[in-house]
């Protein structure tokens, strides 16, 4: 766990150290303005009946801590903490959304293959000198629709074994992927030219291989095509073999006629569940390798484990997000505590002349709305450089949508407009007879 923490801050230093910095802004903030709030509105506690001490002349008899707290220079400090903490917040907020936008955008883009249905088994040497008994014996299970046989999964890696062959006249380097011939159909990859492999292919002297649309067009390369001991037999639609991380490059899916596979996919049919015949699967391997214990899952499952470092960058983001919210809620709330406190006199004047109480409550908002619009506009160029330098270490990803900002918005807003409304609407309610008796 700690070494996967370790890990994580090593790739991402420049994330992490402006949470950090974000989050201890925005602590320091709350905390300095906690304090100083509760020595204002205790001040007088230790009196016995403090809630019958009154001020004659705040001029006069203020100590200098006091009038320090109610001057404009006191109200500019405490506005400028809380800034600071609603920036942190909003920046943190705009990036946790793009990361998360980034990594739905990774496990559900089109990958060039059908995912879905899809169950991975690894397998070992056992089941390798017994593939065809093992084919029959998968194909038995109600549900399966096709099995095939492979030495890599695509997308769950960067990178693949690297090939270089002197073909049409030219050096080509390729990723290569050896595959059994129902391996293709099995995953749903579109064959564009030429054609499929077939179970007779494995009588061929040649290496059979399917490329890529983009092996195609970099090299020139056609179905039909033979050098070097290579045929091509067809050129499929491009598959994402690697990451997000990497841009797509040319790739082979190469017959391989010698049974020395690292992994199983197998298809299950429409209307079947995938546990069930996960279950059954399993059984399945432990007939034919009792003594060693082999993994099954799903497709999905690799996309996951393949993204995981993303994943742990978004939670983590995720709660440092959170921790600032909080923060700026803390400091919101403790903020409008005092503001009610120290304008009790001024909302009870305007509610003798007329004021409503919804009136006394926009008053307080209008203060907090200006507040956030300032941060916010700040908030948004630090969030779009942290944001496209994230984006560098990926070869596609998403834009930057213009509407997470107003979104990031409207999410803090509300949350800090409800704390406001909630703890003015008590002083606005309050008898402003008392509240004048009282100065």
């Amino acid at each position: 766990m700690f070494r996967n923490f370790f890990h994580t801050i090593r790739c991402f230093k420049a994330s992490f150290v402006l949470n950090i910095i974000g989050l201890a802004v925005a602590f320091a903030a709350s905390m300095m303005i906690m304090m100083q709030l509760r020595y204002d509105l205790t001040f007088d506690t230790c009196y016995e009946d403090a809630g019958n001490i009154y001020r004659l002349d705040t001029r006069t008899y203020m100590s200098n801590n006091e009038e320090t707290a109610l001057s404009t220079e006191g109200r500019n400090s405490r506005n400028f903490l809380i800034a600071l903490q609603f920036i942190a917040a909003f920046t943190l907020l705009c990036i946790t959304s793009f990361i998360f936008l980034q990594n739905r955008y990774m496990v559900n883009s089109p990958l060039g293959f059908d995912k879905d249905e899809i169950i991975v088994c690894e397998i070992n040497g056992d089941i390798n000198r017994q593939s065809t008994a093992f084919s029959e014996e998968i194909r038995q299970i109600p549900g399966v629709g096709n099995i095939g046989f492979t030495q890599a999964l695509p997308g769950s890696s960067d990178f693949y074994s690297t090939w270089s062959r002197h073909f049409n006249g030219t050096e080509i380097q390729f990723f290569q992927i050896g595959v059994s011939p129902s391996f293709p159909a099995t995953m749903g990859i579109s064959i564009i030219g030429g054609r499929d492999f077939r179970e007779d292919d494995l009588n061929s002297s040649k290496d059979l291989c399917i490329f890529n649309r983009t092996a195609g067009d970099l090299y020139g390369i056609s179905p039909g095509d033979i050098g070097n001991n290579l045929e091509v037999i067809g050129i499929s639609d491009d598959i994402r073999f690697a990451s997000f991380r990497k841009e797509v490059t040319p790739t082979a899916l190469v017959l391989n006629r010698n049974n020395r596979f690292s992994y199983a996919v197998i298809r299950v049919k429409a209307g079947f569940g995938l546990k069930p015949v996960r279950a059954e699967i399993e059984k399945c391997l432990k007939k034919f390798s009792p003594e060693y214990e082999l993994e099954v899952y799903f497709y999905d499952q690799v996309l996951e484990h393949t993204y995981r470092r993303e994943q742990r960058t978004g939670k983590l983001v995720s709660l440092f997000s959170l921790i600032a919210i909080i923060i700026s809620v803390v400091g919101v709330f403790s903020l409008v505590t005092f503001e009610c406190g120290y304008r009790r006199k001024e909302s009870s004047i305007r509610k003798v002349a007329g004021a409503t109480s919804w009136e006394l409550v926009r008053m307080f908002c209008r203060k907090y709305l200006t507040i956030l619009g300032v941060c916010f506009v700040i908030s948004i160029p630090v969030s779009i450089i942290v944001v496209r330098r994230w984006f560098e270490s990926f070869a596609y990803h998403i834009p930057l949508y213009w509407w997470v900002f107003p979104a990031v918005f409207i999410a803090i807003a509300a949350i800090t407009l409800a704390t406001v409304v909630w703890q003015s609407w008590s002083t606005a309610n309050e008898n402003p007879v008392r509240n004048l008796r009282t100065d």
